[in-house]
């Protein structure tokens, strides 16, 4: 009974990487939209994502029949507001900087580099990583390469060393500091409760950059933009969010973290679907790379036995 209890433990947590996974691909054709035809400024499109995504999770924590979402200890709250600082206001901002400046494959190199950065910060932290998961972690990078067409079967290509690529590494060390230091206040507060809160203090910090830097501030004046915009603030911001965070109480940081690397694959299928983007031999090879990365996770492994025996 414990076992089967277990099972279905390890499903969910598969379940919610997967769908914050998805959602989270739609994101970069959505904001590359919005920042490169200078619908919005980064900063004000961080605040409207965050502000109106927390928003809409508390607004419907009553009907989940969830209850104190607005009560929480001081503690919990100071770490909320600085997380919230860390993992979306400083996120979004460096990511959607960096995408006024760069490449489409080279902003999404932030999937491949989040894993990566969350092994490092959790081995210093915790030291609970196993070398089977770090040979996962690593395969799964190479692959992940290949899908975002940075290496091929004709060499590496990467475009000359921009600041748009400091501030990828940036947005990618903010990400993985909050998933890292985010997990024992997830256990406290709920993951419901800890994404609506550190995405409307996240929203709170932007605001002040923006009224500090107001000449700069660009609000979205179209139908069109503002549609784009609430799509972003429902799926790859509330959703997506809770996705990732409830999937860390059910699963391993590291099998949580080695899905990221699906995330680019996601993107390749829907430019494909939406944009008419054809998919290469070495893409394909690429997302095989990282289905074998996920195959060797202890986690996974323990799953597929366990599916066996109970065949």
């Amino acid at each position: 009974m414990k076992e089967s209890i277990m099972k279905d433990d390890k499903l969910k947590g598969v379940f919610w990487a997967g769908l914050s996974m998805v959602l989270w691909a739609s994101s970069f054709p959505v904001g590359r939209t919005l920042i490169s035809n200078q619908m919005i400024d980064p900063v004000t499109l961080g605040m409207l994502r965050f502000g109106l995504g927390g928003m809409l999770m508390l607004a419907f924590g009553p009907f989940l029949k969830l209850r104190g979402l607005f009560r929480f200890a001081l503690k919990d709250g100071i770490c909320l507001a600085l997380l919230g600082l860390l993992g979306t206001a400083l996120m979004a901002i460096f990511l959607f900087t960096a995408q006024k400046t760069i490449s489409s494959v080279n902003s999404s190199m932030i999937e491949a580099l989040s894993p990566l950065l969350i092994f490092i910060l959790n081995l210093c932290l915790n030291k609970n990583f196993s070398a089977l998961q770090a040979a996962g972690l690593l395969f799964g990078f190479g692959g992940c390469l290949m899908v975002l067409k940075v290496v091929t079967f004709d060499g590496f290509y990467l475009e000359s060393y921009q600041f748009g690529d400091f501030l990828i590494l940036c947005s990618s060390l903010c990400w993985s500091l909050y998933s890292v230091l985010g997990r024992p206040v997830i256990r406290r507060v709920g993951a419901y409760k800890f994404t609506a809160w550190t995405m409307l203090f996240g929203a709170v910090w932007l605001l002040v950059i923006d009224l500090i830097d107001y000449d700069a501030m660009i609000w979205p004046k179209t139908s069109y933009a503002w549609a784009l915009i609430g799509y972003f603030a429902a799926f790859p911001a509330a959703v997506a969010f809770y996705a990732w965070n409830a999937a860390q109480n059910y699963i391993s940081l590291a099998l949580l973290s080695l899905s990221e690397y699906f995330t680019p694959f996601c993107t390749a299928l829907i430019a494909l679907v939406w944009l008419g983007e054809g998919i290469t031999l070495a893409q394909m090879v690429g997302a095989l790379i990282i289905c074998g990365a996920v195959l060797i996770e202890p986690e996974i492994i323990a799953m597929l036995k366990r599916k066996k025996n109970a065949g």
